[in-house]
C-alpha cells in the first residue's frame, strides 16, 4: 500500500488554507453524521444534480443557489473512506501548493479545480438525477499543479507491505502513471473500490480537476522569476529509504 505524503516532516509556515480545508471538511462530515437518516436529503438537495443544475440555467433565480451548492458539495463526502482518502490528498500536495502559491492564489486554485470538475460531469452526464458530492476533483487539481510547477520532482510516500513499512521517494511523473492506473481500475471494475464512494462517473470529475490545476499551475509558473529553482524535493534523491 502506497500513501503520499507532505515533501518534508515540517513545513517552513503554517499551511492555512490547508487546515482550513482540512477543518471545513471533518466539520461537514462530522455534521452530516449527527443528521442520521436525513443524510441523504442533504445530498440530495447540496449535491451537484446535472439534470436540476442545467435546468437552473434557463431560471435565473435559481442559477445562484445551484452555483452556491456547487461549492458546498466539496465538502461533502459519501463516508469516512471517502473523506480520508481525499484529505489524505489534500495534505500530501496542499501543504507543497500553498507554500508555492500563497494561500489566497491556493484556495481559489482548489474551489477552480473542485467547480470544473463538477461541471464536467454535468457535461458528460446531463440527465443524471444522482448528486455528485466530494472534494475529488479539487484535490486532483492539486495533483496537476503539483506536476506541472515540478514534473521532475520526488514525491514522499509511505510503504506498507505485510509486518514492514518504509518511506520511499517517487518521482512525480511514476506516481501521476499510478494514479492514471487507478483511474481506470475505477471505470473498468468499479466495483473494486465502491466502499470508498468511487464509480464510473468519478473519471470525468478527476481528470477536469486533474486538467484544471495542471493548466492553471502552467500559467503560475510562466510567471515566476527565472532564477527561482525551488524544487520539491532535491532532484538528486531517487527512491530512498
Amino acid at each position: 500500500m502506497l500513501i503520499p505524503l507532505t515533501k518534508e516532516d515540517r513545513f517552513k509556515k503554517v499551511p492555512g488554507g490547508v487546515f482550513f480545508l482540512l477543518a471545513a471538511n471533518l466539520g461537514f462530515f462530522l455534521f452530516m453524521t449527527a443528521l442520521g437518516y436525513n443524510q441523504a436529503a442533504l445530498i440530495q438537495q447540496v449535491g451537484t444534480v446535472p439534470q436540476r443544475f442545467l435546468q437552473a440555467i434557463n431560471h435565473p433565480a435559481e442559477f445562484p443557489g445551484e452555483m452556491l451548492f456547487m461549492v458546498l458539495a466539496l465538502f461533502l463526502h459519501a463516508n469516512w473512506l471517502h473523506l480520508l482518502g481525499n484529505m489524505i490528498f489534500l495534505w500530501a500536495f496542499g501543504v507543497e501548493m500553498e507554500e508555492r502559491l500563497g494561500t489566497g492564489r491556493f484556495l481559489l486554485l482548489y474551489a477552480a479545480c473542485g467547480i470544473f470538475a463538477q461541471l464536467l460531469y454535468v457535461a458528460f452526464e446531463p440527465g443524471a438525477k444522482l448528486p455528485l458530492i466530494g472534494a475529488s476533483g479539487a484535490v486532483s487539481g492539486l495533483l496537476g499543479g503539483f506536476l506541472a510547477l515540478d514534473f521532475k520532482g520526488k514525491i514522499r510516500m509511505f510503504l506498507y507491505m505485510i509486518f514492514d513499512w518504509k518511506i520511499i521517494y517517487v518521482p512525480a511523473w511514476l506516481f501521476f502513471i499510478i494514479w492514471i492506473f487507478l483511474q481506470l481500475i475505477i471505470v473498468f471494475a468499479p466495483g473494486i473500490f465502491s466502499f470508498a464512494g468511487a464509480d464510473a462517473a468519478a473519471l470525468p470529475v478527476h481528470l477536469g480537476g486533474f486538467v484544471t490545476g495542471f493548466f492553471i499551475c502552467r500559467l503560475f509558473k510562466k510567471r515566476e522569476p527565472k532564477n527561482d529553482k525551488r524544487r520539491m524535493i532535491d532532484d538528486e534523491e531517487v527512491f530512498r529509504d
